[in-house]
């Protein structure tokens, strides 16, 4: 009996499932449009819970240092100092690397506006020279029009023709910034109440799963847990290490605007893999409006940086924190990428982490079961 109900069952399941594949097939366009939908009204959620994550470090910092004593006595006091300190201070470094850029960035477009006379002369005179020598008509040479009064044409041409699109640039602006906002809020909430969020995942795991699985299953979300905190920390220290490299350098070259480049190489260097020319190409275009020698120069100090970063620093500072192995962590970001991209970068290195942290454990503690025979066989003797 007990071997037909369990047959019952998994045609029941291979039944419904069969069903559901069908549904989604026939409606794939309704269906993709739905889940479109769904992520993004949870985008505030999305960037809350990677808020909280990266808070979440400051927290568990400020606790084991600067208020160890008051967690000895009142713990939950302890938690809330830390999360109200640990947001504030978040929240400043904000709005001190905005103070930092803004002055900086508005310099660098007024020495634009200032200088966009001659640079529009000079790319007017080498269209013409161009035109020139490839041997263009008298007609098309003289229609070559470089200037201000072209380019003010035709920026307002493109305002009027494009209005809508401007205009929904900005509301997505300002949609993005209102997310973020509800995402902070969410971050607090998520940081305030951590501990029985976790709690009630283990016991939803547990009330679901056999206590085998269910086991497996909460130490692997551990060591997941460990190591993507050991990698967002090792990005946080490898951004300041770039920004203040990358500072140094251009001071002692005495390159323009040091101060807004370094700041802008080590905020682009928290995403990872791609991060570095993010930075590059708008860091570059500013230091071009000011001096083309000192751009160039620009490009070659980012590609030794670049050198110096993938195959010294960023390894071993990554090995150290989520404990693989420097070779493993380059290992996994080479074999990651070559399957599967950027995303195969970014998930290479928990997953061979994961396996790492395993097969390890694994290890361990089948060399210790023939120590503890031996001492059974010792014991008896």
């Amino acid at each position: 009996m007990k071997l037909k109900e369990l047959n019952v069952r998994k045609t029941m399941f291979l039944i419904t499932y069969t069903i559901i594949l069908l549904v989604v097939g026939l409606n794939y366009q309704t269906v993709f449009s739905f889940i479109s939908y769904l992520l993004g009204a949870l985008t505030p959620v999305f960037i809350g819970l990677t808020m909280a994550f990266i808070i979440n470090l400051l927290v568990n910092y400020t606790e084991k240092t600067i208020f160890k004593k008051l967690k000895e006595k009142r713990p939950r006091l302890c938690r809330g100092v830390a999360i109200i300190f640990s947001v504030l201070f978040f929240i400043l470094m904000i709005m001190g690397l905005i103070l930092l850029v803004v002055p900086e960035l508005m310099k660098s477009v007024t020495s634009l506006i200032d200088n966009l006379p001659r640079y529009l002369a000079v790319l007017d005179d080498g269209v013409r020279n161009f035109l020139i020598r490839i041997g263009a008509s008298y007609e098309t040479i003289n229609s070559v029009n470089i200037s201000i009064d072209s380019l003010e044409a035709g920026i307002n041409n493109y305002l009027a023709n494009n209005f809508n699109q401007i205009f929904n640039i900005t509301t997505s602006i300002l949609v993005a910034a209102f997310n973020i906002f509800l995402g902070l809020i969410i971050a607090i909430y998520v940081l305030i109440d951590k501990d029985n969020l976790i709690k009630g995942l283990k016991k939803g795991i547990t009330a679901y799963l056999p206590p085998a699985k269910s086991e497996k299953i909460i130490r692997a979300s551990k060591i997941i847990t460990e190591t993507f905190n050991g990698f967002v920390a090792a990005g946080l220290v490898m951004a300041v290490i770039v920004g203040v490299m990358c500072f140094i350098m251009m001071t002692i070259l005495n390159m323009p605007y040091p101060v807004l480049i370094s700041v802008i190489m080590a905020v682009t260097n928290l995403i990872p893999v791609f991060g570095l020319f993010m930075g590059i190409i708008p860091s570059f275009l500013i230091i071009l409006m000011v001096s083309p020698e000192s751009a160039i120069l620009f490009l070659i100090l980012q590609f030794i940086i670049a050198q110096i970063q993938s195959s010294m620093i960023f390894p071993r500072l990554l090995g150290k924190t989520i404990g693989l192995p420097g070779l493993w962590v380059l290992i996994s970001i080479i074999v990651g990428g070559a399957l599967m991209g950027i995303i195969g970068m970014i998930l290479a290195i928990p997953i061979v982490s994961l396996i790492y942290i395993s097969l390890k454990a694994d290890v361990e503690k089948k060399l210790q079961k023939p120590k503890a025979l031996q001492k059974v066989s010792k014991s008896s003797k």
